[in-house]
């Protein structure tokens, strides 16, 4: 979080082309670096209990919409074609949502990493498969191809086609191992076609669902009463509460001028400083160390009259499908999801705390 957060910050700095050359790299390097070790931390909590994965209806196509915005933009800057077709009349199927973004994050990923040039196509369309009626979800690459003898071991973990001295692509060799696992856990079957040098299609396939509307979880956010905004004359005052140092510096660079922000290193801390100061929302680590942790305050902060409907935003490493869903349960009012850019928490803190007028 630190050096993602850090270069990000230097981005908005008036540097010369060569500094910013440099602070793009360090971004990058470290947004790779984030990508690997949540790849990690994902395969070892699904390893550990698959049970977590929980199956909802949900409209593929949708989702899909979604995921593809960043990555138009990373084929643009390869002046890579990159086209979305739908030709499905029903895209629901009983997934984990957040699971079967990662497939497509995976994917897609792959895809614009081995395509030098040429064009890059997702689709989405129904199908027939010895199970039954499917959507299925296809990726086309005009990239650098598989070769038939390695079409197996891409799916084991930490493998590449290319490796040792022969490797020619930066990855932890983890994406499509932990594609075709989040498949399997959610029924699905995942298969990939190739010609080296020609390009590669990459298959997700899962049993239709009918579009049943799923039941919604109502967090605190509906609730939170409107006189907890401000206008931009007047700045919000938010708690954070967070244990790691690095973090508590960099998050208050990142509202400077925002919002004013005390922050408290514990639980206890946090409990006693709001008795003290009226807060207007708060900025809730999770994992805090001995002692109390980020939901167990929220808990006892619901439980103040004064701070029973204010904003309770989680900031958490937490990505498993339910977390979020589990802490909207447990009082929180809105999650996010660490690493994140400044502007994805600027942008947050002034939806929720900040109107114009």
């Amino acid at each position: 979080m630190g050096i993602v957060g850090y270069a990000d910050l230097l981005k908005d700095e008036k540097l010369t082309d060569e500094q910013s050359g440099l602070v793009d790299s360090i971004y990058s390097s470290s947004k790779r670096l984030s990508h690997t070790l949540n790849s990690i931390l994902d395969f070892s909590k699904i390893e550990s209990n698959a049970s977590l994965v929980d199956l909802k209806p949900a409209n593929l196509e949708k989702i899909l919409i979604k995921v593809i915005e960043f990555y138009k933009e990373l084929a643009e800057e390869k002046n890579l074609e990159f086209t979305f077709v739908s030709n499905c009349q029903n895209p629901f199927a009983l997934i984990s949502e957040k699971l079967f973004e990662e497939i497509i994050n995976h994917l897609l990923d792959n895809a614009i990493k081995f395509t030098v040039r040429g064009s890059i196509k997702l689709e989405i369309s129904n199908g027939i498969s010895e199970s039954g009626e499917v959507v299925t979800v296809s990726l086309l690459d005009t990239g650098l191809g598989i070769m038939e003898k390695d079409l197996d071991i891409i799916w084991n973990e930490f493998r590449q086609a290319s490796e040792g001295m022969n490797r020619k692509f930066q990855g932890s060799g983890l994406g499509l191992t932990l594609s075709k696992k989040f498949t399997t856990l959610m029924n699905g079957q995942i298969f990939a076609k190739s010609s080296f040098c020609k390009g590669s299609v990459f298959t997700v396939q899962f049993p239709i669902s009918n579009p049943v509307r799923a039941l919604e979880i109502k967090p605190y956010s509906n609730i939170i009463k409107t006189s907890a905004t401000h206008s931009q004359r007047e700045l919000p005052h938010l708690l954070y509460v967070e244990d790691e140092p690095m973090n508590q510096q960099l998050i208050s660079l990142f509202l400077r001028n925002i919002c004013k922000t005390d922050v408290a290193s514990t639980g206890e801390a946090a409990i006693e400083m709001c008795q003290k100061t009226r807060y207007d929302g708060f900025l809730m680590d999770v994992n805090l160390g001995p002692g109390m942790n980020g939901v167990e305050v929220t808990q006892g902060l619901r439980k103040m009259s004064e701070y029973a409907e204010v904003p309770i935003i989680a900031v958490t490493a937490l990505a498993l499908s339910g977390d979020k869903e589990s802490l909207l349960k447990q009082g929180c009012s809105h999650d996010l999801a660490k690493p994140f850019k400044k502007s994805d928490l600027v942008g947050m803190i002034k939806s929720i705390f900040i109107t114009t007028i």
